[in-house]
């Protein structure tokens, strides 16, 4: 068949000759005229649109052994296109097409391995038929490939992959490139050029590159500081609900109470943790107990001895007053090596204060807070030994 005679009376709108000829083709067995007749009644194309007339004749040009028949084929049988959804036979037509080298079916037999859609679950073949769409030119495909290697430390081959991607136009490959140049993964280190991948990705939406080219911004990383341009990105990735970003924000507007607290909650919400503390020191130093009791029990939730210690001392708050939970965190805290919380459950226990008198355990948290470099109450400690 004659594509370019094709092509010239679907430019001319010539349907009638148009059908003719390639019918006449497509019963002598031409693989492409029948995959163009699947075309034409798929889109309705001098005929009436007619879906189910284009998987005939897409199945009749896949049978004879055309690639992207079988590829649209295959799709079909995925999404249950005019047809029951059937994951075998959808890789069965996307290996047909992929053998032929059709770079989407590579790619879709990818993603059938990966899954176990129609096939076994064989992360080994995923990767092998990655690899083939990758090289043909996939972008995601590369990025997929990419971050494997990453993942196996296969650094040289990731960043090869990856910026494939990203001069494609894929952001979050774009994104990755920029951390390799930042670190040095794979790639002799340059924060210039990391700055440069992070705004391709971060001017197509990643919200990783948007908050780590704020910081670039904020710290005058591979480019002049700029707090202005900073707040930019960190707004872009903060409205994407980067609770990093959000923080970020609450610092910049330091001089504004109001948007800082605003932004400083938000991220806190999200289980930031020196964005709760933040928030945990403004309401007690407001003596808004409940409140700072709050944003403590968040940032506590990150296992940081700091808050541990912090949270204990607010349920000995009137308001908030737990003795139970006070000593709960207090012990918390002093398993990590928090001084004052050693110090504070060794003197509890000395006094007998919300805790029965135990002089056990005042030795024991005492001797960890001097243990710990804390000398004030060595003496108490000694005299409390002789006394056992």
């Amino acid at each position: 068949m004659d594509l370019d005679f094709v092509k010239s009376l679907e430019e001319d709108e010539q349907y009638e000759a148009l059908l003719e000829y390639v019918i006449e083709y497509a019963e002598g067995g031409d693989s492409e005229a029948a995959k163009y007749l699947g075309d034409y009644f798929a889109r309705g194309i001098g005929v009436e649109k007619n879906e189910k007339m284009a998987l005939q004749f897409y199945l009749l040009a896949a049978d004879l052994g055309n690639e992207e028949a079988a590829y649209a084929v295959g799709k079909a049988y995925s999404e249950g296109w005019n047809v029951g959804q059937d994951y075998v036979q959808a890789a069965y037509y996307f290996q047909k097409a992929a053998e032929n080298g059709y770079v989407e079916a590579q790619y879709k037999m990818g993603l059938c391995y990966q899954t176990g859609h129609g096939v076994d679950e064989d992360k080994e073949k995923a990767i092998e038929y990655f690899l083939l769409a990758a090289d043909g030119g996939h972008i995601d495909a590369q990025y997929l490939v990419g971050t494997d290697f990453f993942e196996n430390g296969v650094l040289d081959k990731a960043v090869y992959y990856l910026k494939k991607a990203a001069k494609q136009g894929h952001a979050e490959a774009a994104c990755q490139v920029g951390v390799c140049y930042s670190t040095g993964l794979g790639i002799d280190a340059e924060e210039q050029k990391a700055v440069q991948y992070y705004k391709i990705a971060a001017d197509k939406g990643s919200v990783e590159a948007q908050y780590l080219l704020g910081m670039c911004y904020w710290d005058g990383t591979g480019i002049p500081k700029d707090e202005k341009l900073a707040e930019k990105y960190f707004k872009l990735a903060a409205g994407q609900g980067d609770a990093r970003a959000q923080y970020q924000l609450g610092i910049y507007y330091r001089y504004n109470e109001k948007w800082a607290l605003e932004y400083f909650a938000q991220a806190a919400d999200q289980g930031h943790e020196l964005a709760a503390q933040r928030m945990g020191e403004y309401y007690l130093e407001k003596e808004e107990i409940l409140k700072a009791k709050k944003y403590y029990e968040l940032a506590a939730q990150q296992n940081n001895s700091l808050d541990q210690h912090a949270l204990g001392k607010i349920y000995l708050l009137d308001g908030t007053k737990d003795y139970s939970k006070a000593v709960e965190y207090f012990e918390l805290a002093a398993q990590q090596n928090n001084l004052d919380a050693q110090v504070c459950l060794g003197k509890l226990y000395y006094k007998g204060e919300i805790v029965p008198r135990d002089r056990k355990m005042a030795i024991y948290y005492l001797e960890m807070a001097v243990n710990n470099g804390y000398q004030d109450d060595e003496m108490l400690l000694q005299k409390l030994k002789l006394l056992m």
